[in-house]
């Protein structure tokens, strides 16, 4: 029988069935579909709540697949906070350090977070994003992060290019036509760490190996890991003055 001839069959029985019937039938055919959107009426509220209720945002910053406690977490951004000169009674300092992403993205977890993600990113809440390589690359060659060599200066140019994350313009914007022509195509990363191999390499982040002031208090789960500023991050300064807080001694 077409699948399409059961299928009506089935909705036909379903028109008798029992309020029980009708609800496992729902729960099976749109059980995800119902999980997103609850999720995402939960994060847009969530968001939209902090907006309005809690104060102005100088830095948030997402740190995927890694472990901290609370204490250790409001210690560091304290300090960051006194060395940046930001006033936390009328400002506030936040890293979400609570979000998993594994490397297949399949598990539920790994589904919540990158729905908060892109909730996030779409309304420019985030400023900076560390993670490890395999994380950090599906926002890399989403092409919402920045250029670094845009918003560093000189100074800074010359200090981190030795710790440059790089990717590949070449391989995002094949990405981008076969997504563009419904077409299938398995990306192969190339090392972040060789631009001379790559087409048209772009520094969109820094390894955070050398970084002391994370030691002993953010573990990441696959290190190494790397930092990155989204593009419409709407505090790209305070970014980078977080970038080079990590990298005081």
């Amino acid at each position: 029988m077409p699948v399409m001839d059961e299928f009506r069959e089935e909705r036909e029985a379903l028109k008798n069935g029992t309020p029980k019937q009708k609800l496992n039938y729902f729960w099976d055919y749109y059980k995800w579909h119902t999980i997103a959107g609850i999720a995402l009426l939960i994060f847009g509220i969530s968001l939209i709540y902090q907006m309005v209720s809690n104060k102005p945002s100088a830095l948030y910053g997402v740190f995927l697949n890694c472990l901290t406690t609370e204490e250790i977490s409001d210690s560091f951004l304290q300090d960051f906070a006194q060395t940046a000169g930001i006033n936390t009674k009328k400002k506030s300092v936040d890293i979400d350090s609570s979000l998993v992403l594994t490397a297949d993205g399949a598990d539920q977890t790994s589904y919540l977070t990158l729905q908060k993600m892109t909730v996030y990113l779409a309304a420019k809440e985030i400023d900076v994003i560390a993670a490890d390589v395999a994380a950090f690359n599906r926002y890399a060659y989403l092409d919402v992060m920045t250029d670094l060599r845009e918003v560093l200066t000189p100074e800074q140019q010359a200090f981190y290019e030795p710790y440059y994350f790089y990717i590949d313009r070449t391989v995002l914007l094949a990405q981008e036509e076969a997504s563009y022509n419904l077409e299938e195509y398995t990306a192969d990363y190339p090392d972040p760490t060789h631009p001379e191999e790559m087409g048209d390499p772009i520094p969109v982040a820094i390894y955070l190996t050398d970084c002391k002031k994370l030691e002993n208090q953010f573990v990441f789960l696959n290190p190494p890991a790397v930092l990155g500023i989204p593009v419409n991050s709407p505090r790209k300064e305070a970014a980078l003055q977080f970038l080079d807080y990590l990298f005081q001694e």
